[in-house]
């Protein structure tokens, strides 16, 4: 049973004109069939003292995290720095030079030794622990630059 609209007589469902007031309810079912729905939906919703309690134990995760980062040594930076981006440049250099200058090869194989090399070393550091993945960028692009120079004052044309 439902409530007609305009006089708020009991109707049935199956009607499609109110029996008291003789008013078309044909438009109106299908809004009031929404409603229901939607109070049905609003019924269901958890209360907010669950989200302030969701939101309590992520923040005490975050800080969990972030007291780990702070924890870390230099000398914990410093081997991660080496083993995740020094070892890794080395072997793209490496390759670099085996691909153009000993086997004088495909650029082909240099670009995909370049995207396939660093995928597990990005893998181990990432899978290992939450890292931010900004500051690593920043290290990377500055080591690039750093040899990019380094290697515009080695390089002698005709060499």
């Amino acid at each position: 049973m439902m409530n007609c609209p305009y006089c708020l007589s009991e109707v049935s469902k199956e009607a499609y004109v109110c029996k008291t007031c003789s008013r078309d309810l044909y438009l109106f079912k299908p809004m009031m069939a929404k409603v229901a729905d939607l109070e049905g939906q609003l019924a269901a919703v958890p209360s907010p003292e669950l989200y302030e309690l969701r939101i309590a134990e992520l923040e005490q995760l975050l800080d969990e995290q972030n007291q780990k980062l702070e924890k870390r040594s230099s000398l914990q930076w410093i081997s991660d720095i080496a083993l995740y981006l020094i070892i890794p440049l080395l072997l793209l250099l490496t390759a670099h030079w085996l691909i153009v200058v000993v086997y004088d090869t495909k650029m082909l194989y240099l670009r995909i030794i370049s995207m396939v090399l660093p995928l597990p070393f990005a893998y181990a550091l990432f899978n290992k622990s939450a890292y931010k993945l900004f500051p690593w960028f920043i290290g990377v692009i500055f080591l690039v630059d750093l040899l990019s120079h380094w290697y515009e004052l080695d390089y002698e044309p005709g060499r």
